[in-house]
């Protein structure tokens, strides 16, 4: 669905914030 998809795309978000 639409927002597992931008979930998915939050939480990867967050995660390279996190890496970065």
């Amino acid at each position: 669905s639409f927002r597992g998809v931008v979930d998915m795309s939050f939480f990867l978000f967050r995660l390279a914030k996190v890496y970065a």
